[in-house]
């Protein structure tokens, strides 16, 4: 993972207050990927998420930290091959 992404990991983590494993955050192309492994964290911790509310926050934290508007960044954008992040 370059610089870009491991912010990024470290923002998800602070934002939705968990932990993502390296070997996790290795797979996580998308922000598809990252929506499914919080709603899927939340739920082992007993709690429900709003799927759309999650990508939204996914998406908002991936523009800013790519220096791009929101709507460039969909459920299935690749972080690095779409969006350009190291």
């Amino acid at each position: 993972m370059g610089l870009d992404t491991v912010e990024l990991v470290m923002e998800f983590e602070e934002a939705f207050d968990l932990e993502i494993p390296n070997s996790v955050a290795a797979e996580m192309a998308t922000p598809r990927h990252v929506r499914d492994f919080v709603i899927a964290e939340y739920a082992r911790r007993g709690h429900q998420a709003d799927p759309d509310a999650v990508f939204e926050k996914i998406r908002h934290l991936t523009a800013e930290i790519g220096n791009m508007k929101p709507e460039e960044v969909t459920l299935d954008s690749q972080f690095v091959h779409d969006l350009g992040l190291d």
